[in-house]
């Protein structure tokens, strides 16, 4: 930790644009070997769970559901994709510790849960109560009954609005989940905001980017699913599955790469 006393020694660090935008890509042809092999271990874990649990990919069509086994239980279903969040906090430790820092694999140590899964289950939480905030702002904005006095409601406006800024400012913080990946402890929220000033709109464009990247590749698998769903083949089932599963996985990797990275960049900077 970096004491208050030096943080105004402390200079904000420029990240390169092209490589926030397109490193966390290259990073990962770089490393296909290991995404291959630690990619299809992860990738047949959470076929199996899913498989096992009536929820294969193909179960999103109803077609498919009225003759196959899917099931209908929302609180067996809340279970089975909270233990798949789980599988892939392990995906995201392991491949962080495996392919990017080059650690030897030991699947029987690697694969059981540790303090660090919960750590990286812990942000993605803390994540989405800032994505839950700009909801309720949205919500409070939507139900608001205007109020005569402009002033006053000017400033209800720009009190609630704040809540929008919660998630875009909590971008900055993604190198957490780099920090507690590598078991090493965690900067002051005071040291990141201040080395990732300047910095916003590249990490923008790259959030931007892989939210396309990620509705591309599911549109695409959609796609396919609807032409797919009347076949009762399991090698169908099994190839679907295995199709959603690595594409999730590909695009959790290229998260982790970009999380990565912006932990470099501001070690660099030090």
């Amino acid at each position: 930790m970096v004491h208050d006393a030096t943080l105004t020694e402390i200079k904000s660090v420029k990240f390169p644009i092209i490589t926030t935008i397109f490193g966390c890509y290259n990073l990962l042809v770089d490393k296909i070997k290991q995404f291959i092999v630690v990619g299809s271990v992860f990738t047949g874990i959470l076929m199996l769970l899913y498989i096992a649990n009536g929820q294969n990919a193909l179960c999103i069509n109803a077609g498919y559901r009225a003759s196959h086994f899917c099931t209908n239980n929302w609180i067996w279903f809340s279970i089975t994709h909270f233990v798949g969040l789980f599988v892939l906090c392990t995906f995201v430790r392991v491949w962080y510790q495996k392919a990017l820092l080059g650690n030897a694999i030991n699947w029987k140590k690697d694969l059981l849960p540790q303090k660090n899964d919960l750590k990286i289950l812990g942000l993605i939480i803390a994540y989405v109560i800032t994505l839950a905030i700009a909801g309720l702002s949205g919500y409070a904005l939507y139900q608001r009954v205007p109020n005569s006095d402009w002033r006053i409601e000017l400033g209800y406006f720009a009190v609630v609005s704040l809540g929008f800024l919660v998630p875009l400012f909590s971008l900055r913080f993604l190198s957490y989940f780099a920090y507690v990946s590598e078991n090493i402890s965690l900067p002051s929220m005071k040291v990141i905001w201040k080395k990732t000033k300047g910095n916003m709109f590249s990490i923008l464009i790259f959030v931007t980017l892989l939210l396309f990247v990620g509705l591309f590749v599911s549109q695409n698998l959609l796609n396919y699913y609807v032409k797919v769903s009347a076949n009762t083949s399991f090698i169908v089932m099994l190839i679907s599955e295995y199709l959603s599963d690595i594409a999730v996985l590909f695009i959790v990797a290229c998260f982790t790469n970009y999380c990565y990275q912006q932990k470099t960049f501001l070690s660099e900077g030090n």
